[in-house]
Order: C-alpha cells, then structure tokens, then sequence
C-alpha cells in the first residue's frame, strides 16, 4: 500500500470512518486514483489532497461543473457509470466519499460500463 493510502487508511480509522463490510485495500486503493484525478483537474498535488476534504469548500470549491469533469474523469479511470443518485454532491460530499461509492461500485459490481 502506497503512503498517500497509508495516510488516508489511518485517517479514517482515527474516524471511524471504516463501515463494516467494507474492504479498506478496495478503498485505498480507489483513494490513491481519487486523488490522483482530483490533482488531474485541480492545482493540487495528490499526495497532499486529504479524504476529509468538502468538494465545495477551499481548496477544492468545486463548481458543478468541476464536480461533472470529475465524476467523468473517475468513470473513465474505473470504467463505471456512476448511477443519478450517487452523481450529486449530496451523496458524495467529501473526497473520501467518492473514494468510498466509487469502491461500491467496484466491490458489488455496479454502474460497470
């Protein structure tokens, strides 16, 4: 497991922030790519972008615009269809929370594309 994973694992642990029945390698592992996209459309470094981070608030402040690239770019990488109900800063208010449906997509096998 990469550092960046490390971190974000220990993160969410201090949290409590792991839910049963989830796979933290799927996790983290989808965290390191969250990452690395949201460095992709923001000036940020993924190493430095944190899964506690509000995609409306600073740093980030994403418009719906960027939220709509992001999402798009996450579908790519992971070849996924997020569904309507999860493509909504409500559902996904967090970077951490991308990583976390994102991962339900991967584990269950949902929204594949």
């Amino acid at each position: 497991m990469c550092a960046m994973a490390e971190e974000a694992l220990a993160r969410l642990g201090e949290k409590g922030d792991l839910r049963p029945g989830e796979n933290p390698e799927i996790l983290f592992g989808v965290w390191g790519i969250v990452a690395e996209v949201v460095s992709e459309t923001f000036p940020i470094s993924a190493g430095d972008v944190m899964p506690e981070w509000s995609l409306e608030a600073h740093p980030l402040a994403m418009d719906s615009v960027s939220f709509v690239r992001m999402i798009v770019a996450v579908e790519k990488r992971f070849g996924i269809v997020v569904d309507d109900a999860d493509c909504s800063v409500t559902a996904m208010p967090t970077v951490g929370s991308v990583a976390r449906v994102v991962g339900r997509y991967l584990a269950g096998g949902r929204g594949r594309s």
